[in-house]
């Protein structure tokens, strides 16, 4: 299945474009052999050095020789196709050593496999069907209820007035809002084909792609306003948005994470009242607290835990939760 999808990618890949192929599994028939069918079916795609991309990440360098194993993890006796053994050609080899794999225990974490993969800036273009057949947007679908919409007006103007300022690339899914990239907006507005090229949906919607989640979670809305600001998104928005934080000292920080909550008067302002995003000011760190008879953490018992043991905290993640 991997190889089909790569290789429908890489027929899809307009010249000069890339593909990062990356998987959460280590096994070389599922890495390195996919790779290499990719290579070998297509004399237009090439493989970029990938670990430059991920500076200070340690990692090895992709394989061109690995086993073939059973169920039990032991060498197997039984023929596989060549699209799942090691490259016998020396060039596809040695490509293979510009992808990275990075093993578990190297990170503290989750091991992967990554590629990037380029296709020739001088390989054919896919030919453009005679007929072209525009649809009205009329004649189109609207998107799924709980598909991401950008900021309605109405909205923007409230944010605005909630955060001081107006982030770039918002959007509304539900009662949350959304942080994305500028590309987002470019697939949105964006026409796109169907049967082959041969009929055009305009742009101003996700259709016929069903897109579901859009960026990171940013913040919470309640009949229309801003609640408060979601605790990943915290670190991003934080020194962005003057209306929405609070620059402390530390030592506020540091017991909000001990004791979940500190007295208003231990550095915010009587008059702020909501949801708030403090900003230390020694490195920057940013919580995400709800202000009201006190100052309340607004973070869940992981992340708190993570940016506890981070300062050099502790604390009894059984009464966090």
């Amino acid at each position: 299945m991997q190889v089909a999808l790569l290789s429908k990618a890489s027929a899809l890949l307009k010249p000069g474009g890339r593909i990062v192929y990356s998987t959460c599994s280590l096994d070389p028939v599922e890495d390195e052999a996919v790779v290499a069918e990719v290579l070998r079916s297509s004399d237009s795609m090439s493989l970029l050095p990938t670990s430059p991309l991920l500076a200070g990440v340690p990692g090895e360098q992709g394989r061109a020789e690995w086993s073939t194993l059973d169920d039990e993890g032991a060498p197997s006796e039984e023929e596989f196709p060549n699209s799942m053994l090691p490259p016998e050609e020396e060039g596809i080899a040695k490509q293979l050593a510009l992808c990275m794999r990075v093993w578990n225990d190297s990170i503290g974490g989750g091991g992967f496999f990554l590629a990037v993969l380029e296709k020739s800036s001088d390989a054919p273009s896919r030919p453009v069907p005679d007929n072209v057949s525009l649809l009205d947007s009329e004649d189109v679908k609207p998107d799924a209820a709980n598909s991401p919409q950008p900021l309605p007006e109405s909205l923007s103007s409230s944010v605005e007035s909630t955060w001081g300022e107006l982030p770039d690339d918002l959007w509304v899914r539900g009662k949350r809002l959304l942080l994305s990239t500028p590309e987002a907006r470019v697939v949105w507005e964006s026409s796109r084909s169907r049967r082959g090229g041969r009929i055009r949906v305009p742009g101003g919607r996700w259709r016929p792609l069903r897109v579901m989640h859009l960026g990171l979670n940013a913040a919470m809305l309640r009949d229309g306003e801003v609640e408060r600001v979601v605790a990943g998104a915290a670190r991003v928005l934080g020194p962005r948005l003057p209306g929405a934080s609070c620059e402390v000292d530390g030592v506020l920080i540091d017991t909000l994470l001990e004791e979940g909550g500190a007295p208003v008067e231990g550095g915010v302002s009587g008059d702020i009242k909501g949801g708030l995003i403090l900003v230390d000011s020694g490195n920057g760190d940013c919580l995400p607290v709800w202000v009201g008879g006190r100052i309340s953490l607004m973070l869940g018992s992981s992340e708190r835990l993570l940016l506890a043991l981070q300062r050099g905290l502790t604390f009894n993640q059984n009464e966090g939760e």
